[in-house]
């Protein structure tokens, strides 16, 4: 079977447009009180990332924001300078351009306030100096009203990312990594057919419907519907019983509606030949909610995380399918945590080997202050509806 290219007007451009942002925290510039973590692969990820987008993907229009010594303050990713380089990537936007937004930094997790995350928590992006924008507010800057026929292409390589562009679709467009064991971790996929655990409650019946016209038991279970035999001991029974049923029974209540617009299964119930109603929006995220990302950095001040393998995965096929890219880019994930857990398994063990007789708060310490070795990243696919997972990916 042969693939398809995207979306027409991914082949179509008339303007490659990119907002790229790699916040590294070096000076640990956070909120008063609070102390942010330095993230030295952030800046060589945005490097390398925005001359991938210049040599192999024709992209000119370029700005890069960077926390980087010497960089004016304009380009700084404070939040302020955030939202007015984002309305700049949206300025003039007209059908057919591909806009793409790239960030690598801190994000982190907020209690929702409003009942609108599955999780109970809203997903954040935490710009120079601590101050964080908040997924409905990134997706209100970054995605809504981008017009009919324009792409946009969000990359994020942060922690707790998956939902930070707070699109329609992510379990759906997940693919099957064999490698991985889910047995006893965390993840949604045994989640995804569970239709009630999204119930937002029950609908009312018609108001033709919503009481019976003849007299209820003594709160019996049954009351809620009378059987054809209570109907009989409580009066005459009138022949649209028979033609009509339901116009006798009690006060109903439908089957649990989904509140949110993904379970996992959505892309059975579309259309065949389905054409969007209004932009491309596609993201990728190198982490779910709630996990962590790994990152490396090289000896030669290089860094290894998820945008390495993206480049090195699109450069190596550049006519892949979204479903494609996905499984390989997980793999690249998955043998790399592999590693990272190997290298802290190791560090552990000779730390432990060296310990001399310690109390119990120097052990404590000591635990808290190793890294992970059971962490993994399940790399989400995020989009407004689902995605063809066969057709051709396009920056």
């Amino acid at each position: 079977m042969p693939r398809k290219d995207s979306i027409p007007t991914r082949g179509r451009s008339t303007e490659k447009k990119a907002l790229l942002i790699g916040i590294s925290y070096h000076k640990g510039s956070g909120r008063p009180g609070e102390k942010l973590e330095p993230i030295p692969t952030s800046i060589p990820n945005v490097t390398k990332f925005a001359a991938f987008l210049k040599e192999c993907c024709g992209f000119t229009n370029t700005v890069v924001m960077t926390d980087e010594d010497g960089v004016g303050k304009r380009y700084r990713p404070t939040k302020r300078n955030l939202k007015r380089e984002i309305r700049a990537l949206r300025r003039g936007v007209k059908p057919g351009d591909r806009l793409v937004f790239y960030f690598a930094g801190h994000s982190d997790q907020v209690p929702c306030k409003t009942g609108s995350e599955e999780d109970g928590m809203d997903e954040v992006l935490v710009a120079l100096g601590g101050l964080k924008i908040q997924d409905n507010t990134l997706h209100n800057w970054l995605v809504k009203d981008l017009p009919k026929g324009s792409a946009l292409t969000a990359i994020f390589d942060s922690c707790t990312s998956g939902t930070l562009l707070d699109l329609h679709h992510y379990y759906c467009n997940d693919v099957y990594r064999p490698w991985v064991n889910k047995g006893a971790r965390r993840s949604n996929t045994f989640r995804n057919n569970v239709v009630r655990k999204n119930c937002k409650g029950t609908r009312s019946p018609p108001p033709s419907r919503r009481r019976s016209t003849y007299r209820k038991g003594s709160g019996e279970a049954s009351d809620r519907f009378p059987s054809l035999l209570q109907l009989i001991q409580t009066g005459p029974v009138p022949m649209t019983l028979i033609e009509d049923p339901d116009k006798h029974y009690g006060e109903r209540c439908a089957s649990p509606e989904r509140q949110f617009a993904c379970d996992g299964w959505c892309r059975k119930m579309m259309p065949r030949k389905a054409s969007l109603t209004h932009a491309d929006v596609i993201s990728i995220s190198s982490s779910n909610d709630g996990q962590v990302s790994w990152d490396a950095s090289t000896r030669n001040g290089d860094s290894i995380s998820m945008t390495t393998f993206l480049i090195k995965i699109l450069k190596q096929y550049p006519e892949i399918t979204y479903s494609e890219l996905m499984t390989r880019l997980n793999h690249a994930m998955y043998s790399f945590t592999m590693k990272m857990h190997d290298a802290e398994r190791e560090k552990h063990a000779r730390r432990k080997a060296g310990r001399k007789d310690t109390d119990s708060e120097d052990i404590k310490s000591e635990e808290e202050s190793r890294g992970e070795m059971d962490n993994f990243q399940d790399l989400q696919l995020g989009s407004i509806t689902p995605v063809d997972m066969d057709r051709l990916f396009r920056l």
